[in-house]
C-alpha cells in the first residue's frame, strides 16, 4: 500500500551515507640525518634531515639547547613558515626570517628535505654538549613517536694531529739532499735509508673526538706549500675505518712513470679529518725513493774488488761472501765452475726461510779439492 511504500522510501533515503572530507589519523614523521647521534659538531654546523606525511606537512620546528643547563635565553628555536625558515628572537619575542648558506627547504606538501646552518657563540667551550630536537606537525595535530627526533652532540674545536712513524722522514729537504748525495746502490750502509718497491706509510692520530678519514699524499714538491694537493700529487690514499688512531697504507710508486729507476725525493703530506669537520694538513717531510735498490745482491771478495777478480786460493779452502736485501732474503745460490766450463762442478743452495728471511746473510762454500783454475758465481733471491 501507499503508506508502506512511503515508509520504505524514507528509510532508504535516510540511510544513505554522505561522502565528506577524508579523516586523517596518520601521524607525520621526522628524521635528523646529520649530525649523527652522539656525534661531534663545529662552532658552525648544519643540521639536516627529512620529514613526511601521508597528506600534508603543516610545519616543522627545530630546537637547539644545552644538555646540562638549558635555559630559555640560551635555547635556539627555529620553525618553518611556508617555504622559509624563521628563528625566534628572545629579545623582541618575535619570529624573524632566517636565511644563510646551507639553510633551506625542498620537496613537496607531503615530503620535505630540510637543513639549518647555525653558528654557536664563540665563547662556547670545547666539549660542550647540546641536544638537537626536530618535530613535525600536520594540520590535524596527529602525533606518534615518529613525529619527534633528537640527537645529542658535542662541540669539537680541536683539530686532529697526525704523526708519520714509517718511513723515517727528514723535515728539511736540503739536509736530505746533502746526506744522500753520495748514496750508492749495493751499499749495505745506506740500505735502510732507501725506500723502494712496494712500501708502507704508517702513523698515528691524536684526536679528542672521532676521526673520519686520513688522506696521505705523495708528491715531488720541494717546499712546504699545501695548496692544490690533489692536482700536484704523484699518488694518494684515503684511509677510513675504525682504527684511524693507528693507520697504515701501502704504495707502489714504481708503477708511476719516471719512478721505475733513479734516485727521487718524495714529499709526504697528511690530511686528517675528524667527524666534526676539523681538518689538519701537514707537510710531514721527505724520503729518498730509489726503486733499483729493491734488487738483492751478493759479494764474494777474495783479495780483489769482486768475485770476478782472479785470486789464488788453496784447494778445499773455504770461500766466503755476503748477501743483502732490504726486504729479506729467500735463498742464496753458489756455484763453482772449472775454467770456462758452463757446467757447475759444485752447487749449494741455502734456503733462508728457516732463518726468517734475513736482510743480511754471510755464506761460504769449499773450493774444489784439486789444484785447478775455477770461478765462482753467487746469486740471491729476495722474498
Amino acid at each position: 500500500n501507499i503508506l508502506t511504500f512511503n515508509l520504505f522510501a524514507i528509510c532508504i533515503f535516510s540511510c544513505q551515507v554522505g561522502l565528506g572530507e577524508k579523516v586523517d589519523i596518520e601521524a607525520p614523521s621526522v628524521k635528523i640525518a646529520s649530525p649523527e647521534r652522539n656525534g661531534y659538531i663545529l662552532e658552525t654546523f648544519t643540521a639536516k634531515g627529512t620529514a613526511k606525511d601521508d597528506t600534508e606537512i603543516a610545519s616543522l620546528s627545530l630546537v637547539l639547547e644545552q644538555r646540562d643547563n638549558p635555559t630559555e635565553e640560551t635555547t635556539v628555536r627555529f620553525r618553518t613558515s611556508g617555504s622559509e625558515w624563521q628563528r625566534y628572537n628572545h629579545t623582541t619575542g618575535q619570529w624573524e626570517e632566517y636565511t644563510g648558506v646551507g639553510t633551506g627547504i625542498a620537496g613537496s606538501k607531503s615530503y620535505m628535505d630540510w637543513s639549518v646552518t647555525y653558528t654557536l657563540d664563540g665563547s662556547v667551550e670545547n666539549g660542550s654538549e647540546y641536544i638537537i630536537t626536530a618535530q613535525v606537525y600536520d594540520k590535524y595535530g596527529n602525533e606518534s613517536k615518529e613525529t619527534k627526533d633528537e640527537v645529542a652532540v658535542t662541540v669539537d674545536k680541536i683539530v686532529p694531529n697526525a704523526t708519520v712513524k714509517v718511513p723515517s722522514l727528514t723535515k728539511n729537504l736540503s739536509t736530505l739532499k746533502s746526506n744522500s748525495a753520495n748514496y750508492k746502490l749495493k751499499d749495505n750502509t745506506v740500505l735502510t735509508k732507501l725506500i723502494n718497491g712496494e712500501f708502507t706509510v704508517s702513523g698515528s692520530e691524536k684526536e679528542e673526538g672521532s676521526l673520519d678519514k686520513v688522506i696521505v699524499y705523495l708528491d715531488a714538491r720541494e717546499d712546504t706549500t699545501l695548496n692544490d694537493l690533489d692536482n700536484n700529487c704523484i699518488m694518494k690514499k684515503v684511509i677510513k675505518g675504525d682504527n684511524l688512531r693507528n693507520w697504515s697504507t701501502t704504495f707502489k710508486l714504481y708503477e708511476v712513470s719516471g719512478y721505475e729507476h733513479d734516485k727521487k725525493y718524495v714529499r709526504v703530506v697528511t690530511e686528517s679529518h675528524d667527524t666534526a669537520g676539523n681538518i689538519e694538513t701537514v707537510c710531514q717531510g721527505w724520503f729518498v725513493y730509489w726503486n733499483d735498490a729493491d734488487i738483492p745482491w751478493v759479494s764474494a771478495i777474495f783479495g780483489g774488488d769482486d768475485y770476478a777478480h782472479k785470486n789464488s786460493v788453496y784447494p778445499s779452502c773455504s770461500l766466503q761472501g755476503q748477501a743483502y736485501d732490504d726486504d729479506g732474503l729467500s735463498s742464496v745460490t753458489i756455484k763453482l765452475y772449472k775454467g770456462d766450463s758452463t757446467v757447475a762442478e759444485k752447487t749449494e743452495v741455502k734456503d733462508l726461510s728457516t732463518e726468517n728471511y734475513p736482510k743480511y746473510k754471510a755464506w761460504s762454500i769449499d773450493a774444489l779439492a784439486e789444484n785447478t783454475d775455477f770461478r765462482i758465481e753467487a746469486s740471491c733471491v729476495d722474498i
